[in-house]
């Protein structure tokens, strides 16, 4: 069996690791792991690491790329997926790839592999890319399901804004939240509700005053967007949650960009009850003010992580002011 986990994300690639050596020792306890260094790989080392040994008949070899990568490796792996349909060994190799262009023809032949008839049930490929916003919330659904409850779509879109400032190579630290969250809700209930998420990150107020102050904007209500916004500012530390706020801007934003274009929703990965909540917002920005908006947000997003004089809160406040007039 050949997985391939692709993507850089530290948090995807960590667990796809784990469940897929874990898988190998469940069918063979005995199976012996050997790591092999991608950068200083010589020809032949594969073929010798996958040979059965005195104390076990499978092997199972792990080859977790950074980004340097040896011409020798690439060789070995190329033949050695060309081969799977013949493979019937009890062998496992695991390649982490984070997606950069060295390699690509060792990707290529393993995709390739995994669309042949008979090859195909040697090859598992994993996504470990950073998440689409869509991708994202499909994502926080399943981990739900991983600990046996369940999301409103509200609570969802709640939880993805309160959390817009981790960056994408941080999901881990979504997971972190979505198990807290999970085991603290009653166990007699399944469903996590937009409450639940609220007394998670012992701020209601604080969310639910997040949430004014994008949907105002949006809305076209600028007094009110402003007067939350300075709610929020005057609570906390102001110029330390604008990187959070321009998330959850720039992530309804980008709805709204898809919503607008000519395309089918659903080539857009966009959900019914997401398109519903946008919809009535599509008259207010035309193609122009969208690209005045992701232009204002960009500013202000450089001003609040550049250590501007006032922490990036005149930038915001004019990003502010272009999405709701």
């Amino acid at each position: 069996m050949l997985t391939l986990i692709k993507g850089k994300d530290d948090f995807l690639r960590s667990r796809a690791k784990k469940e897929a050596i874990d898988a190998a020792k469940k069918d063979n306890p005995n199976i012996e792991v050997d790591y092999l260094d991608p950068e200083n790989y010589t020809s032949g080392e594969l073929e010798s690491a996958l040979s059965p040994s005195l104390l076990s008949d499978s092997s199972l070899v792990v080859i977790d790329i950074i980004d340097k990568i040896s011409d020798d490796l690439i060789v070995d792996v190329v033949n050695y997926a060309n081969d799977l349909k013949n493979n019937s060994n009890p062998e496992y190799v695991i390649i982490l790839h984070p997606g950069i262009q060295r390699g690509k023809k060792m990707l290529d032949t393993i995709e390739k592999a995994r669309k042949d008839n008979i090859a195909k049930k040697n090859v598992n490929i994993v996504d470990a890319k950073p998440l689409t916003p869509e991708k994202k919330k499909a994502f926080v659904q399943a981990e739900f399901r991983r600990n046996g409850k369940q999301i409103a779509n509200d609570a969802i879109e709640t939880l993805i804004e309160a959390t817009s400032n981790l960056k994408d190579s941080k999901m881990g630290e979504l997971v972190s939240f979505v198990g807290q969250i999970s085991s603290d809700l009653p166990e007699d209930r399944v469903t996590v509700n937009q409450k639940d998420i609220f007394s998670y990150f012992h701020a209601t107020r604080q969310v639910d005053t997040f949430k004014d102050v994008i949907n105002n904007a949006f809305a076209g209500k600028t007094d009110q967007a402003m007067l939350s916004w300075r709610m929020v500012s005057n609570d906390v530390n102001g110029a330390g949650i604008i990187p959070q706020l321009i998330g959850g801007l720039a992530y309804k934003l980008r709805l709204i960009a898809k919503a607008s274009s000519d395309r089918n929703p659903k080539e857009l990965g966009l959900n019914p009850w997401a398109l519903k909540d946008i919809k009535p917002l599509l008259g207010r920005f035309s193609t122009e003010k969208i690209r005045r908006c992701f232009e204002a947000l960009a500013d202000a997003n450089i001003a609040a992580v550049g250590g501007s004089s006032d922490g990036g809160r005149t930038a915001f406040e004019k990003a502010l002011l272009t999405i709701s007039s």
